[in-house]
């Protein structure tokens, strides 16, 4: 259902369409016990998208379940560098 999902939102311009799916596809890769596939879909999000720091924490979530955590930390300082007052409330 995400793969037909992501298919059908190509044909919507300027969406948060992909970016829902994107979420769909990441949840469900880790309940499904398979985060590091998630990495190279996400890490262009958070580059792309430096605002949305959810895509910065999902990085976090997403090394700390593969096991990776010399590279969850690294993330994490990143994304805490101001003490999280760069981060808006109620904000992706």
């Amino acid at each position: 259902m995400i793969a037909e999902a992501t298919a059908i939102s190509k044909d919507f311009v300027d969406s948060t369409f992909p970016l829902t799916i994107g979420g769909a596809r990441f949840a469900l890769s880790l309940i499904q016990g398979r985060p590091a596939e998630l990495e190279s879909a996400v890490r262009p999000l958070a580059e792309a998208l430096p605002d949305m720091h959810l895509w910065r924490a999902g990085l976090v979530v997403i090394h700390a379940a593969a096991g990776d955590l010399t590279e969850a930390r690294r993330v994490f300082e990143r994304l805490a560098a101001a003490g999280f007052e760069d981060i808006p409330r109620n904000t992706m």
